[in-house]
């Protein structure tokens, strides 16, 4: 059974972005409010799980999958094993362990399915703590 983080609050509108890359927003004045993952991924953005339903509004709760079997959509051509991080717009992409660009940059799944861009596809969460890329 997959581990959902309790107490999530959405930040925002995230209807369009169900199966997408959260961490926490940050906030100082709302506990367990998550944002999408966009932007440059560094070694400071911390992914926690994937949203799996689309609330609406800030302040809703929403539904984020820490560990364990979920639906993720790719933000790109995805292998089978892949190790998987968050895309400037918050999508699962293959990590490459002995990349350059990847070194430092979290990874939060792992595929257990082939697939493309756009589309959702079973993912197993292993967390962000799992396996980081690192220099080889």
């Amino acid at each position: 059974m997959p581990e959902m983080i309790p107490g999530v609050i959405a930040s925002g509108d995230h209807s369009t972005q169900q199966f997408y890359v959260v961490q926490m927003s940050g906030s100082t004045t709302i506990d367990f409010e998550i944002v999408i993952q966009t932007g440059a991924q560094t070694s400071t953005t911390v992914p926690i799980g994937i949203l799996q339903d689309d609330p609406n509004t800030s302040g809703h709760g929403a539904s984020v999958i820490a560990f364990g079997m979920a639906r993720a959509q790719y933000g790109g051509a995805v292998n089978q094993g892949n190790r998987l991080g968050s895309d400037s717009d918050g999508r699962l992409i293959a990590r490459v362990e002995s990349s350059t660009a990847d070194v430092g940059l979290w990874t939060l799944a792992t595929a257990v399915q082939n697939g493309t861009s756009g589309g959702n596809y079973d993912v197993f969460v292993t967390g962000p703590n799992s396996s980081r890329s690192t220099s080889t």
